[in-house]
């Protein structure tokens, strides 16, 4: 089974970087979409949200988000 490497970024930058980091991973096929994953969610399965298996997350450091 292979592993698959998705994610949402609400910073572009961030995002640019998640996706750029992969490459010498040896994984530049990773999906990471740009966007406010709780107000407008970019990784679905038609109009569901996309099922994963497994999931890890980082905490907001901020209030201001």
């Amino acid at each position: 089974m292979a592993i698959v490497f998705c994610g949402q970024e609400k910073n572009a930058a961030t995002c640019s970087l998640a996706r750029t980091s992969m490459i010498p991973h040896d994984n530049p096929a990773v999906l990471v979409a740009q966007g406010n994953a709780l107000t407008d969610p970019k990784l679905k399965d038609g109009d569901a949200l996309k099922t994963v298996s497994k999931a890890a997350a980082n905490p907001t450091f901020s209030e201001n988000c």
